[in-house]
């Protein structure tokens, strides 16, 4: 097959053949659980006046009657061109390529210094992907914005504290959550905020089917408009199944990489770490989720109000070298009277200065007991009903809480140990 006429391109997941007139692409190349290679494969005639899609669908490579019935079609409209020879060459080709994989090369033949290693320093690395886990309201896509607003302008006035490295580059945000409108008035009012002209060269589509099945078409997108920076959000919503699924998040990162351009990847943490500021934040799903990122960030949100709020985002994991020091912005809002943003300003603050919202559970327990009890639906409750609203403490602790503070009363009869506040005797 070495003197086969076909011209070749491939990528992770998309194989390109063209002789000039004909032209098939594949994307999808798999082997099914039988072992045969399937792909999501359409063939073209480029010469006029009929050029044009002949045939789409999913090929058997591995079936030569598959092969024939797909030569016979196009031979139907195209008589003049050998079909069968070509699509023969070129399925062998593909399969060739699949088993193969690339060569193998001396290290040593890799120049390591060719390329920097940071895109936005020091959280986007050009080596692989970037996840910032966070929980919902802690203004993660507005600064995933902003870092992309930042790489694509070349200038850091959206986020204080980001080192971009090179020149403005154009961007992508993918977007399974929101809508282009919500997007656009965001970037509008960081831009005001910052004082920067919208960036033109920051494209934006609204995403609904899973990832790993339009990452090929977007790879093909992203080669053509030289797309530099990809914000992917949320993770979650763009995998085809279930976060836990192994599988899912391997395929989700495998389709990333597809993509060739640094990523920053918007993903929740686990409902424990959500419910709960105490327990390490981790991304949500399977253990992949954080072991194929290259860097990982989690956040927490400090103070906020009507028209401000405080976040701090944490360094959880790298594979190059040592974590980073904590990072932290705060972030200012000027609404419209439509309740649309008109200015957010975004400014760098030193961690330590960040005054944190403090953990429900970080309360000691006398005062989370108050709070519990003071509620005005609260009904007196026995300590096996307490322990179950009070996630990490052991009964022996609640025990001699209640019963050795003053502001806790056993309401209970017959032995019966029920506890209201020592202040609601007279209502009770």
């Amino acid at each position: 097959m070495a003197d086969h006429p076909f011209r070749t391109l491939y990528t992770t997941d998309r194989y390109e053949f063209t002789d000039g007139r004909a032209h098939v692409i594949m994307e999808r190349v798999a082997a099914d659980r039988n072992g045969s290679i399937r792909t999501d494969a359409e063939v073209r005639w480029n010469e006029q006046p009929d050029a044009g899609l002949l045939k789409h669908g999913n090929l058997n490579l591995s079936a030569d009657t598959t092969v024939t019935k797909w030569a016979n079609a196009c031979e139907k409209r195209i008589p003049e061109y050998d079909w069968h020879q070509a699509l023969t060459t070129i399925t062998y080709l593909a399969k060739e390529r699949y088993r193969t994989g690339d060569p193998l090369i001396p290290l040593i033949t890799i120049d390591g210094t060719e390329q920097q290693r940071w895109l936005l320093r020091p959280i986007l690395e050009h080596g692989g992907p970037t996840v910032v886990a966070a929980p919902g309201g802690s203004a993660k896509s507005f600064l995933a914005l902003a870092a992309l607003a930042t790489a694509c302008t070349g200038r850091g006035k959206f986020l204080d504290g980001l080192n971009i490295q090179g020149s403005a580059i154009n961007g992508a945000y993918l977007d399974w959550e929101s809508d282009g409108r919500s997007h656009s008035n965001r970037l509008e009012a960081l831009c005001e905020g910052a004082q920067v002209d919208y960036p033109s060269n920051l494209l934006y589509r609204r995403e609904y089917a899973p990832f790993a099945q339009s990452a090929p078409e977007l790879a093909r997108q992203f080669a053509e408009q030289e797309i530099g920076m990809c914000v992917i959000d949320s993770k979650g919503a763009a995998l085809g199944g279930a976060p836990e699924d192994a599988g899912e998040a391997l395929a989700f990162f495998r389709a990333v990489a597809s993509l060739r351009v640094p990523t920053l990847i918007v993903d929740h943490v686990t409902n424990e770490a959500a419910d709960n500021p105490n327990k390490t934040q981790r991304p949500f799903g399977s253990v992949y989720n954080r072991n194929m990122a290259r860097n990982v960030w989690t956040v927490r949100q400090g103070d906020s109000g009507d028209d401000s709020m405080t976040v701090v985002w944490k360094h959880a994991k790298s594979n190059n070298g040592p974590l980073k020091p904590n990072l932290a912005w705060s972030l200012g809002f000027d609404m419209r009277a439509d309740e649309m943003y008109r200015t957010i300003k975004v400014k760098q603050m030193a961690a330590r200065d960040v005054s944190m919202l403090p953990a429900e559970t970080e309360l000691p327990l006398h005062v989370r007991l108050s709070r519990i009890m003071s509620g005005d639906d609260y009904e007196p409750k026995t300590t096996a009903e307490l322990l179950v609203l009070l996630p990490g403490v052991g009964v022996d602790s609640l025990r001699s809480r209640l019963s050795g503070h003053p502001d806790f009363l056993n309401v209970g009869s017959r032995g019966k140990a029920i506890w209201a506040l020592t202040a609601d005797r007279a209502k009770l």
